[in-house]
């Protein structure tokens, strides 16, 4: 079942894992490139303004490594959004019991 949001424009990934990578889509999109626990607001934002579901000028993001808010904005503000969705790496073992809210 798809979830979907009808009154929050925004959205926050935390992510709790020692290293490696993740990726990011919206609903049942296209993910992401592999990204950093450490990335910064602007690379996660071009990472989800490179995704077709998404596109240019249409999300915000704040925050920090492990802890940022995606804020839809432009041509998504005031729409239904589906939820984000992460993956962790798992390519390494460093990610072993680590989780990840989406809130």
């Amino acid at each position: 079942m798809l979830k979907v949001r009808l009154d929050i424009a925004e959205q926050r990934i935390d992510l709790n894992a020692l290293a490696g990578t993740f990726k990011v889509r919206l609903g049942n999109g296209t993910w992401s490139v592999n990204l950093s626990l450490q990335s910064t607001p602007a690379e996660l934002q071009n990472a989800l303004e490179s995704l077709p579901e998404i596109g240019k000028g249409n999300v915000l993001v704040t925050g920090s490594g492990k802890h940022w808010r995606v804020a839809f904005v432009n041509g998504m503000a005031g729409k239904p959004v589906d939820d984000l969705e992460v993956a962790l790496s798992d390519d390494t073992n460093a990610n072993a019991g680590g989780f990840f809210d989406v809130v």
